[in-house]
């Protein structure tokens, strides 16, 4: 790599005490003779940068930046669980740094009346059979696989990260739903999907003054907010079908034990998208279980439905949906880290049974991702919009990227811009919003 480019990257690494911090965390025990933490975390970074990262890869380049030779060995001894609160400390001094210099979404109309916006999802990555004891997968009649699973949690306003934890694949998402209570403040909103959702624990984030948008379950049972009485939805929404009526909005109680108040929304969607949704859930459970799906299951795949505990005042139907919408941003992310960034093939780099190199070298990517990427990105985002009210595709840009790395770094602005302008925004579109036009209220 370019030393120019080199020294630019380790300006951002800087901003971290890091020698403080291995004091602190003790990854020092003593004086180091060879490696030395801010090499050690650089030499990492410039590796992820080449896309093909190994140990040995890691290793070459840390020898380079020493000047002195560093062996595989000697990195793998530095992926042990005495070095691990070190890495997680850089993650949470990186995110620090990050949310004191990068304020770009927060006043934006359509996310002003909440404290944060935070979209929940994980995602999931295999992992070599040495694992499967500390990251228990699925199991067939032959044998058990190792898979590990990324719970993530991103705050669209500061589009900062909130909440990553790394755990096997049995803590699925409905174990994990009530952690959110732990971090979730008052005004904050929480988008997540079908996987997390307990209506106790809606409950609890309503209590806590915060809001909450999800889909509704197919077999919620369903009651008039007044009577109580059961309420067959799907003869609701055939009659309003009858009467040409395409949107509703009401109270409701969901639950059978301790009923909650939500306010239900639904859009009627056209024939062509809701017979996409049928044959995607056709495709996804097979031909033996697709017989399986209810009529009345395939009837309600003809709407968005919707729950949530804000007000009408606050958010009309279509802010609603077009708020949920935005949950997708995390499947755009995913897509990056595995894509672009290759996060599968580093996490996968882990053939030891040592359960804690995967969640370093999680920490590790995900400390270059907000002191060295999304600074960019948001850079570049900014500049981009209010030059040319344009909105720069973060998938594209990191594909640009990771195969221009020597060029991102140029101090000509004016030729980045113009690249960029052409290959890496979304392109407008008469039918849709992309992600940004919806976050902010307006069409570029």
């Amino acid at each position: 790599m370019n030393k120019i480019h080199q020294r630019k990257i380790t300006k951002s690494l800087k901003q971290i005490s890091l020698e403080n911090l291995a004091k602190e965390t003790k990854f020092y025990l003593r004086k180091p003779k060879k490696i030395d933490v801010f090499n050690f975390i650089l030499s990492f970074y410039l590796v992820l940068l080449k896309k093909n990262y190994s140990l040995r890869l890691w290793a070459a380049e840390l020898t380079q930046l020493l000047g002195q030779e560093v062996s595989f060995q000697m990195i793998a001894k530095k992926l042990q669980i005495r070095q691990l609160p070190f890495i997680k400390m850089v993650f949470a001094k990186a995110l620090n740094i990050y949310f004191e210099q990068n304020k770009y979404f927060s006043s934006k109309p359509l996310l002003s009346p909440f404290n944060r916006v935070l979209i929940e999802d994980s995602t999931c990555i295999k992992l070599v059979d040495a694992l499967k004891g500390s990251f228990a997968g699925a199991k067939n009649q032959y044998k058990k696989s190792a898979t590990c699973r990324i719970q993530f949690c991103l705050d669209i306003k500061s589009n900062g990260i909130e909440n990553v934890e790394l755990t096997s694949l049995v803590k699925n998402d409905l174990t994990y739903a009530d952690n959110i209570l732990e971090r979730i403040q008052a005004h904050d909103l929480i988008i997540r999907d079908l996987g997390y959702i307990i209506i106790e624990v809606l409950g609890k984030i309503n209590q806590l003054g915060a809001f909450f948008i999800s889909r509704l379950k197919i077999d919620t049972c369903v009651f008039d907010e007044h009577s109580e009485q059961r309420i067959d939805l799907v003869k609701v929404l055939k009659k309003s079908d009858r009467n040409q009526i395409r949107r509703i909005d009401r109270k409701i109680k969901i639950g059978t034990k301790n009923k909650l108040t939500v306010r239900l929304v639904a859009i009627k969607l056209n024939e062509k998208q809701a017979q996409k949704r049928r044959n995607h859930a056709k495709k996804s459970r097979g031909k033996k279980k697709e017989s399986t799906i209810s009529k009345a299951a395939m009837y309600l795949m003809s709407w968005n439905i919707f729950i949530t505990n804000i007000e009408e005042e606050i958010l009309t139907v279509e802010q609603v949906y077009e708020l949920y919408s935005i949950r997708w941003h995390i499947e755009i992310i995913f897509k990056n880290w595995k894509s672009n960034f290759k996060l599968d093939s580093l996490i996968n780099s882990c053939r030891s049974p040592n359960p804690v190199k995967p969640e370093i070298l999680l920490y590790l990517f995900l400390s270059f991702i907000v002191l060295i990427y999304i600074p960019k990105l948001n850079h570049f985002q900014q500049v981009i919009f209010e030059k040319h009210q344009r909105h720069l595709s973060p998938y594209k840009f990191a594909t640009f990227l990771m195969n221009n790395i020597e060029f991102i770094f140029e101090d000509d602005q004016e030729q980045i811009l113009s690249l960029l302008l052409r290959f890496c925004c979304y392109d407008k579109r008469s039918d849709r919003l992309n992600l940004y036009e919806k976050i902010y209220g307006l069409a570029a």
